[in-house]
């Protein structure tokens, strides 16, 4: 008997598919850092959206994958910014956690408080617990100084992101062009 591999990515468009994702979320990283926000650590930016959009569709490995290429990319497209493997942690973390909770915890049900909680839990991890901390050491700031303004805009991008990822998800022409995309070959 030929014993099958199992295989991260499942075909060649679930591979395509997530380098769109990261390919987005660079693109909506270089948005954000183009539009003058004031203090550097303390940015509103939607480029977190792609990385969990991963986690949800392809589980937690490929989110956190996806996670770890989008901030390994920005670092390279992005001249102001130097890659750091601590800030790396978190963009990885946010795709890990989304993706296990919406595949095996709430097995990709599609209301919308099981998205709502998948990223609002994602970045309470990835984006302010984790990411704070290096930002802490690049400012030099006390960590709860960075932590409490931090904690009060990710709340808000994660309402937002949820809602977008709500509406993405549960449109028709999508779950389908999905569900062909997660087809094995």
């Amino acid at each position: 008997m030929k014993k099958k591999r199992k295989s991260l990515f499942i075909n060649v468009k679930s591979l395509t598919f997530c380098a769109m994702l990261v390919s987005l979320s660079v693109i909506l990283a270089i948005i954000a850092k183009l539009i003058p926000q004031g203090v550097p650590y303390l940015r509103f930016t939607f480029e977190n959206l792609p990385i969990i959009a991963s986690g949800f569709i392809f589980g937690p490995i490929a989110g956190g994958i996806v996670g770890i290429l989008c901030d390994l990319v920005s670092c390279l497209v992005i001249p102001q910014q130097s890659f750091n493997p601590l800030i790396t942690i978190g963009p990885c973390a946010i795709g890990i956690i989304s993706g296990f909770l919406f595949k095996y915890c709430f097995k990709g049900r599609k209301k919308y408080i099981f998205f709502l909680i998948s990223t609002l839990l994602s970045h309470l991890v990835g984006s302010v617990l984790i990411k704070t901390y290096p930002l802490s050491l690049i400012f030099q700031l006390p960590y709860l100084v960075i932590l409490v303004p931090r904690s009060a805009i990710y709340l808000c991008i994660a309402i937002l992101e949820s809602l977008a990822l709500y509406y993405i998800l549960n449109n028709s022409t999508i779950t389908s062009l999905i569900q062909n995309i997660l087809k094995k070959d």
